[in-house]
């Protein structure tokens, strides 16, 4: 096959888009060395890359919910300084 067909079976074996049979079956005929090739990709894009990737999205979410914390307790400490102003007012 060419390049594009290759790179393209190797995505869809990562995330699920084909099974991992039909793509191995072809490659075991030419020697099991290539079969365990793709198998070693697959196990290492699954259960490295992807979850760095899972990673690095929940880290952006937990800044996301600390900044947005921080801006709530600091709108709420201006509203009490504005009401204690007020009151002093009065």
């Amino acid at each position: 096959g060419s390049l594009d067909r290759t790179m393209m079976t190797l995505f869809l074996g990562i995330t699920g888009g084909i099974s991992w049979g039909p793509v191995v079956e072809p490659l075991v005929r030419l020697g099991t060395f290539y079969a365990f090739v793709v198998c070693a990709f697959v196990a290492f894009m699954i259960f490295c890359m992807l979850n760095v990737l899972t990673g690095i999205f929940v880290d952006a979410a937990i800044q996301t919910a600390v900044n947005d914390r921080d801006n709530i307790i600091q709108s709420q400490l201006e509203e009490k300084s504005s009401l204690i102003n007020m009151v002093k007012q009065v």
